[in-house]
């Protein structure tokens, strides 16, 4: 496996109101018709279970159907566990270590899962930025390195297939409840410019296919980005 340093990322953050069409229009611009995405080998596989909110807390892996919250370990795990005070413990330290404001944060408890587990996209971004200049550089490449692979593997195996333009540079975890979805790690722009990105899709009533290629398809237009 080819190793490398993640260098110093541009974080990416879109402000407005997003929105989805019910009827046969598109869903976003270049005419993506109702967000579907055209580098797609076929449907995609199951995402990972765990929330928006698990994507930087915890290294992830990288198989099909990876979960970033510990298995067999729900609301009801022991002390130590992802799902105890300990977990919410951990997460708030590894937030309030990348200066997130954690008064604005809720956490229930650390695997990711619960609903009641509330953050923004922002507080996702920050923890992704300090790991990819963390002083040590073999963390924040195994971090890097955890994460699967746009079109080749893991949970990004059937998404950005093709010449997807951010096939093989994006790295991300997914994030996936019933009515959410979510996608945050790392793609490089057209020129090469490494970006951090986090994107939200709640209390989405549509298809998760077509909420994750609504995700995959923004994705694509930051790789294409002239920075």
């Amino acid at each position: 496996m080819t190793r490398r340093t993640v260098p110093r990322l541009l974080p990416v953050a879109v402000a407005g109101t997003a929105g989805c069409s019910a009827g046969d229009g598109p869903l976003l611009a270049d005419g993506f018709e109702r967000g579907l995405d055209p580098w797609r080998r076929g449907p995609t596989q199951p995402a990972a279970s765990g929330g928006p909110s698990s994507a930087p807390t915890t290294a992830p892996t990288r198989g099909r159907g990876a979960s970033t919250s510990t298995p067999g370990r729900g609301a009801d795990a022991p002390l130590g566990g992802l799902g105890g005070p300990l977990g919410v413990e951990a997460v708030h330290k590894t937030l309030a270590s990348a200066d997130v404001d954690t008064r604005r944060v809720q956490l229930v408890d650390g695997s990711g899962l619960p609903r009641q587990n509330l953050l923004r996209p922002q507080s996702v971004l920050r923890p992704l930025q300090l790991k990819s200049t963390h002083p040590d550089a073999a963390v924040s490449t195994a971090f890097y390195d955890a994460l699967p692979k746009g079109g080749e593997d893991g949970t990004l195996e059937y998404r950005f297939q093709g010449n997807a333009p951010a096939r093989s540079s994006v790295r991300a975890k997914t994030g996936t409840l019933s009515n959410v979805s979510s996608l945050s790690g790392y793609v490089t722009s057209e020129r090469g410019t490494p970006l951090a990105f986090s994107v939200f899709c709640n209390h989405h009533l549509a298809d998760g296919d077509d909420a994750r290629s609504a995700q995959d398809v923004i994705v694509n237009a930051l790789a294409r980005l002239p920075l």
